[in-house]
């Protein structure tokens, strides 16, 4: 059975503003979402895919157009060698923000590799990205370091996992 983000309240009752990441209606991790925009047109993100020219994956979009620009309570996240990484702010679709998608990989660009997509930063100025190098429709979540990207950014990302889902996942407190 593939996993869901589902919403909280679709399954839980409308008081919650949570997501829920599980199977079907088993609650395996519930994420309660801050700071986030306004709801989403879905047509922010056609704009947003044109110009990176790509597709967002469906789990990824169910939780952006809700939470744009959010900060998780879960927010940090192990992987590889990695431990305690965090997990800040999801990138904003809102070009007002200084955290907005298209703001944030203009900045960046010239370091990413090519098939990279930010979707969220840590505290730190690195970035959460897509990768779309191995699947065009289902891309791989990475860590990018801007640190290294500096001096190799053929080095400077490490997988996390293989969908947004796991990501969320993968989310715990300290």
């Amino acid at each position: 059975m593939q996993k869901l983000v589902i919403l909280a309240e679709e399954v839980f009752g409308a008081e919650e503003e949570k997501y829920v990441v599980g199977e079907g209606n088993k609650r395996v991790a519930s994420i309660e979402w801050d700071f986030y925009d306004q709801a989403l047109d879905i047509n922010q993100i056609y704009v947003v895919e044109k110009y990176l020219g790509c597709r967002f994956p469906e789990d990824y979009v169910s939780v952006v157009k809700k939470y744009s620009g959010g900060h998780p309570n879960l927010d940090c996240f192990d992987f590889y060698d990695h431990e305690e990484s965090v997990f800040n702010y999801l990138l904003s679709f809102n070009s007002e923000r200084s955290i907005y998608i298209l703001k944030v990989y203009e900045d960046v660009k010239d370091r990413l590799q090519k098939n990279l997509v930010p979707i969220a930063n840590d505290p730190f100025g690195n970035l959460i990205c897509f990768d779309y190098s191995k699947n065009s429709k289902e891309p791989a979540v990475v860590f990018w370091d801007h640190e290294i990207a500096y001096e190799d950014r053929n080095q400077a990302t490490s997988f996390i996992c293989n969908t947004f889902t796991e990501l969320l996942n993968k989310l715990y407190q300290l």
